[in-house]
């Protein structure tokens, strides 16, 4: 009764403060401009874009991107308008055009170095507590790129040799800075398209013979550079879990999921992250520099066990063929 007496409060308060729901109609001019938060372009039709106002003060921003077009923000509030119309200006020498959807194939990906890093996921329960492993981490790159060299053949795809004397550590490290401060949603409406060029351009001693091998191909070809995340839980979460299980009365067994067998938790929604490791590959066009794609796969296990860092390099030596994760 206490809770339901608070809700109602809460609800009187808000709907005393002037709080209103309003339908927005989303368009622009030229079509096609990308809504920012709502992963909509307004092309046939125009966009409906609803916001809840909480107060006579409050408002909400809508943004537009289109590539070639400078971005621009509609502010409204619950007096405005119910038409939200974008007029996008044209910057000056950025092209229009976007290339044409990726045909992305084993024999035409090439794949720099994997970097690779092991979160340990500590803590008992709800304790969540998650701290990157360097020693780890140095470990499983060197194994997982070591075993994509291995088993790379004519079938899969093409693991290039970066040397290890080299200054590769330091520019994967600004590769992925750059890579990940980027929205996957947002690829193709950027104003100026995503380039990592100026970061070969300045590494160009360690990039040429890569670049000149791919320029050899009669075929298009792209550059992909690989991240790997990797959650592993520590033995300490994975007994105190245990004990946790037994204290709670659950008698069906626990087995962890490293080995892939079912698993029973006190605590299911504590252990949303243990035992996962996901994939990220960048789609660059070796030529230009821009950054094409994104594609990221999920499979639910870590990889400091030796036999899943293998299952997992032979996945991502035939990444093109797999189904992506939404």
């Amino acid at each position: 009764m206490k809770y339901l007496s608070l809700v109602l409060i809460c609800t009187g308060i808000l709907f005393a403060s002037g709080c209103a729901t309003s339908k927005y109609i989303i368009n622009s001019n030229p079509e096609g401009a990308f809504i920012v938060g709502y992963g909509e372009t307004t092309n046939d039709k125009p966009i409906e874009g609803t916001v809840t106002f909480l107060g006579k003060s409050d408002t909400y921003s809508f943004v537009a991107m289109k590539r070639g077009y400078h971005p621009d923000t509609v502010t409204v509030s619950k007096e405005s308008p119910l038409e939200v119309h974008f007029q996008l200006k044209r910057m000056e020498g950025v092209p229009l055009l976007l290339r044409r959807p990726l045909e992305l194939t084993c024999d035409n990906t090439n794949l720099l170095p994997v970097n690779v890093e092991i979160v340990l996921h500590k803590g008992v329960g709800n304790l969540d507590k998650y701290e990157e492993s360097e020693e780890l981490s140095v470990e499983a790159c060197s194994d997982l790129n070591h075993e994509l060299q291995t088993i790379q053949s004519d079938t899969t795809i093409h693991a290039l040799n970066i040397p290890e004397n080299s200054d590769w550590p330091s520019v994967s490290a600004e590769l992925e800075e750059y890579l990940q401060s980027l929205s996957s949603d947002l690829l193709a409406y950027y104003p100026e398209s995503p380039s990592v060029a100026g970061i070969l351009e300045r590494n160009k001693v360690l990039f040429s013979p890569v670049m000149d091998q791919l320029a050899q191909s009669g075929d298009e070809e792209f550059l992909v550079y690989g991240w790997c995340k990797s959650v592993k839980p520590t033995a300490g979460r994975i007994i105190g879990n245990v004990s946790a299980a037994v204290a709670s009365g659950v008698v069906s067994g626990y087995e962890t999921a490293v080995y892939g067998y079912p698993v029973t938790y006190s605590d299911p929604s504590a252990f949303a992250l243990d035992n996962s490791t996901l994939f990220v590959a960048y789609i660059i066009d070796p030529g230009s520099g821009e950054v094409l794609e994104t594609r990221q796969y999920v499979v639910p296990y870590d990889i400091t066990k030796s036999e899943r860092l293998q299952e997992l390099s032979r996945s991502i030596i035939l990444f093109p063929l797999a189904k992506q994760e939404q």
